[in-house]
């Protein structure tokens, strides 16, 4: 079945609001932590160097966000309209109910669109609460709302429509060009430092590029000639290693300012020893998820788990809540990865009726794709079960 992107992730928010919610760091906690954490011997401290610290944070050449931002501002869709609702009644039903109505609503945003191709033109793309660690550590300890970025969803989906809408009148090209302006666009969201929000934002707004890709090289909307580009083009697309270590570093430099953000609300001082012992299991976890983030294969990266040996259930319950869920977000990786090299060999099947010679691996199982010719489906074997699973959610044969 095709990986929906579209909705993973959010939960992880909904935990960290959660946690803001409550005070974690109250004197319970404080109770389990000093009572509860094991003593950690120096030799066990670090199973990796990797400083947490130490962000990626594009600066060389032009920033798009400027234009996005002004895109933002004039968009303007009438409140009735909902484009996710279009967007899957495309992928689903081949249809809009309502053309005449979207095509107005595209027509009169066209001065934002514009300036969304500006914006993936341009060299990154960076908000500047997160160019720096000082900033990223301040906006913690002040509770800082981080900006809302759902007019930049609401813009991909627009250009998704619109796209949609160029390859039902022929104009395969034009289709394709908008479909990879909001394919790099998400990915330089994705893949600079712009917090958890941008990440799975930008992974949302690539995805929107890639689901409508695939459908149109399914309906056979492409010409020869733009599906020859496919393949080349994507591949820019696939790695966003630099992004999801980003964001664990963020998500480390949150929890270890816990302790101190619990200081200054209760006015109690922490034994030093005790925010030691805190910080070294959540380094150790952060550390890991960043090698995960990083790995060139799922197979490279070992689940981390040094609190099993705490007996007290709270304390696990309320470190499982500090620590994340990234080994979620690690395979999440590798499944857009999977999904992105899948779309590509489509568009080269679609291209000379042939299969490749050299087809995508599985991430988890490392077995390779394979092509039932009296079915007329490409099949994977998705997994560490080995189980069948269909490759994407639609069938395709090859005529």
């Amino acid at each position: 079945m095709k990986p929906d992107f579209r909705n993973q992730g959010y939960s992880l928010i909904g935990i960290i609001i959660v946690l803001l919610s409550v005070s974690l760091i109250s004197g319970g906690l404080y109770y389990y932590l000093q009572k509860q954490t094991p003593q950690i011997k120096e030799t066990e401290t670090v199973k990796n160097t990797e400083d947490l610290t130490a962000f990626f944070i594009p600066s060389e050449g032009i920033n798009g966000l400027s234009s996005l931002e002004e895109a933002e501002k004039i968009l303007k869709v009438p409140s009735p309209i909902n484009l996710s609702e279009i967007l899957d009644q495309i992928l689903k039903q081949d249809k809009i109910s309502n053309e005449a109505e979207i095509k107005k609503v595209i027509d009169d945003n066209s001065q934002s669109i514009n300036l969304v191709k500006q914006a993936s033109s341009a060299s990154y793309l960076q908000v500047p609460e997160y160019d720096n660690l000082e900033k990223i550590k301040a906006a913690i300890m002040t509770g800082a709302t981080p900006r809302s970025m759902g007019n930049w969803r609401t813009l991909a989906k627009l250009v998704a429509i619109k796209a949609f809408l160029e390859a039902q009148q022929g104009q395969d090209a034009k289709a394709v060009e908008d479909l990879f302006v909001i394919i790099r666009l998400g990915h330089l969201i994705q893949n600079a430092n712009n917090g958890i929000m941008g990440y799975l934002n930008g992974q949302n707004m690539k995805i929107n590029g890639v689901d409508m890709l695939y459908k149109l090289i399914g309906d056979e909307k492409l010409g020869i000639a733009v599906l020859k580009e496919i393949p080349d083009s994507l591949k820019e697309y696939e790695d966003i290693r630099i992004g999801l270590s980003n964001i664990f570093k963020g998500e480390y430099i949150n929890y270890s300012l816990y302790p101190e953000k619990g200081e200054e609300m209760t006015g109690e001082k922490l034994p030093s020893q005790l925010k030691e012992q805190y910080n070294t299991i959540i380094a150790q976890y952060y550390r890991d998820y960043v090698s995960g983030a990083k790995a060139d294969n799922y197979s490279q990266y070992n689940e981390p788990d040094y609190i099993s040996s705490i007996k007290d259930p709270t304390l696990k319950s309320l470190l499982d809540i500090v620590l994340i869920n990234g080994s979620s977000m690690i395979q999440q990786r590798f499944l857009q990865e999977f999904y992105i090299e899948g779309v590509s060999l489509f568009a080269v099947m679609r291209r000379n009726d042939i299969l490749p010679d050299n087809l995508p691996t599985d991430p988890f199982s490392g077995n390779s794709l394979h092509y039932d010719k009296d079915k007329k489906i490409r099949w994977a074997r998705i997994g560490k079960t080995g189980e069948e699973h269909l490759w994407f959610s639609r069938l395709f044969s090859l005529n």
